[in-house]
């Protein structure tokens, strides 16, 4: 009897810990490999079941580091489409768009924060029971700004980046996906 009583007792405190792991935040690395190029967490941070970290070349910062790789990943938004739709909810709120273009799952977006004019290519995907977003911060020169200002081909320079970046950020988001 008392066997029993001691299983039960330790299958009871095994639910109740794999309760706690999995209403947790997911944990991501202090650095991640994208492109070829290792990059290291800069502002990790996380919010009930949502993680993210902005990783950027060893010894740059934020705000002016030129490439800044955003990664977010959430047993909250189960789906690539849910957590797109979340971060793009957010962006709109936080600063002003110049453009904005994609589909449910990824897009491109032109903005300015003060100081720096930049580019953001985002990918989701979905994995088992949570979605992970990838996203691609770039400056993006005052000379193509002011002339895709002036004649309307930001989706030109989207397309442009999106044949440079796309493999990486499907690289990387399947990696972040495929750890637990």
């Amino acid at each position: 009897m008392r066997a029993r009583c001691a299983a039960g007792a330790a299958c009871v405190l095994a639910t109740m810990w794999m309760m706690v792991a999995c209403n947790q935040a997911p944990s991501l690395p202090d650095a991640v490999t994208f492109d070829r190029t290792a990059l290291t967490s800069v502002a990790p941070w996380s919010r009930g079941r949502i993680s993210g970290s902005v990783y950027v070349l060893p010894g740059q910062e934020l705000p002016e580091a030129p490439l800044q790789v955003g990664v977010i990943v959430s047993h909250e938004h189960t789906t690539a489409k849910a957590l797109h739709a979340w971060i793009s909810e957010l962006a709109l709120r936080s600063a002003p768009q110049y453009h904005h273009s994609g589909t449910n799952d990824e897009s491109c977006t032109v903005g300015v924060t003060p100081g720096r004019t930049y580019m953001a290519l985002q990918v989701c995907k979905t994995g088992v029971e949570r979605a992970a977003c990838i996203e691609t911060d770039e400056v993006l020169d005052e000379g193509t700004f002011t002339s895709c200002i002036n004649g309307s081909c930001f989706q030109d320079v989207c397309d442009a980046r999106w044949l440079e970046r796309r493999e990486a950020m499907d690289l990387l988001a399947a990696d972040i996906l495929s750890k637990r």
